[in-house]
């Protein structure tokens, strides 16, 4: 008992799991073949061993400490449920984690094609055509598959691969933008949560799914891995995404990052509604730049700037369509006259005077 103990334990030396493994005691075995601490030598021996190759395969094929050489051999083996468990390691060789992985015998891999099906045989050929999907769906599911194997994945029609595909945080946007565009009523269902919560999902495919109301505290709680800058790109220019202006305004302005809310208020797409809900936030900078875009008053516009000295200020001015075109620039060339031209202030004048330079071109 303390053998089979010791054998399923991750925390056992591995000089006395590679011991243990000379027992004949087949749940010894099959202890130490799901064992990570197992010497990749042993796990070597045990998935070569004609006595229990049937039942301990399996285990060595999911073991992450299997070396490749081995998980080259396993793929010659006759079992579907062995190469799928193959395409679920995460430490299966890249060159292996392909979809002809899942479709056709590879017997090349280890050299040996002389006592195995001809190259380029399909797999359903030998074993049953079920394990074909199952392999795809395990390739779809794990994180180390290469991103073009995750991107062509999500062309196949089919539920499960489409659902393994929206958990993986490996798979490419583009590809989970293509799931979510290409499915329908149900299949949305089934793969929105996982969308929700996958950090790789982009905000165009957010911005829907934000929507709806069971999705909602997902998307709030966890924010994308496309970088800030994609971000405020998208935040200017909404307008490219399927999703459209509103949708994604809506979803950025709980960006955490200041710069994406500004670039919401500096956009020429933002509606009167966003930018009512900007004029309140939390950050000061976002709630001038909104303010900024939305004011009509041409003393609240002299005094804003006499208060503020902030290049995102002007800018939100000159498209600010509710006022006369010359007033931005009168009112900034008064303004600046009118303050003192001394230490700080002359810096920020300065700037200012620049910025409103720059800037001519967005209102003539």
């Amino acid at each position: 008992m303390f053998g089979r103990s010791a054998a399923q334990n991750p925390q056992t030396n591995p000089a006395k799991l590679a011991r243990l493994a000379r027992s004949s005691d087949a749940v010894i075995l099959l202890a130490i073949a799901s064992n990570p601490s197992t010497p990749s030598e042993v796990l070597d021996t045990l998935a070569h061993s004609q006595d229990w190759l049937f039942n301990g395969n399996f285990q060595v094929a999911g073991n992450p400490s299997t070396s490749p050489q081995t998980l080259q051999y396993l793929a010659t083996v006759r079992d579907g449920l062995i190469r799928k468990t193959l395409a679920s390691n995460p430490f299966l060789p890249g060159e292996m984690l392909t979809i002809d992985f899942a479709r056709y015998w590879e017997p090349n891999l280890i050299g040996r094609s002389q006592k195995y099906p001809a190259p380029g045989t399909r797999l359903d050929a030998i074993i049953p055509s079920v394990w074909s999907n199952r392999v795809l769906t395990a390739l779809a599911d794990n994180p180390s598959t290469p991103a073009k194997t995750l991107a062509e994945l999500a062309t196949e029609k089919n539920a499960d691969i489409a659902l393994a595909l929206a958990k993986n945080p490996a798979t490419p946007s583009d590809a989970l933008s293509k799931l979510w565009s290409a499915a329908n009523k149900d299949q949305k269902k089934n793969i929105g949560l996982h969308l929700a919560r996958n950090l790789a999902t982009p905000s165009t495919v957010r911005a829907e799914l934000l929507e709806y109301p069971e999705y909602r505290d997902s998307i709030l709680h966890t924010w994308p891995l496309e970088g800030k800058d994609v971000r405020v790109d998208l935040a200017r220019n909404p307008g490219f995404s399927e999703a459209g202006p509103k949708k994604i305004h809506t979803l950025l302005l709980h960006d955490p990052e200041v710069e994406v809310r500004i670039a919401i208020a500096l956009s020429r797409m933002v509606s009167p509604e966003i930018l009512s809900l900007l004029i309140h936030d939390a950050s000061p900078a976002v709630a001038i730049t909104a303010k900024a875009r939305s004011i009509t008053s041409q003393t609240e516009l002299q005094q804003l700037v006499k208060e503020h000295h902030d290049p995102n200020l002007f800018e939100a001015i000159f498209l600010n369509e509710k006022l006369p075109k010359e007033l931005p620039i009168r009112t900034a060339k008064q303004t600046s006259s009118d303050l003192s031209p001394g230490g700080t202030q002359h810096h920020n004048i300065n700037s200012t005077r620049k910025t409103i330079i720059c800037t001519q071109w967005l209102i003539f």
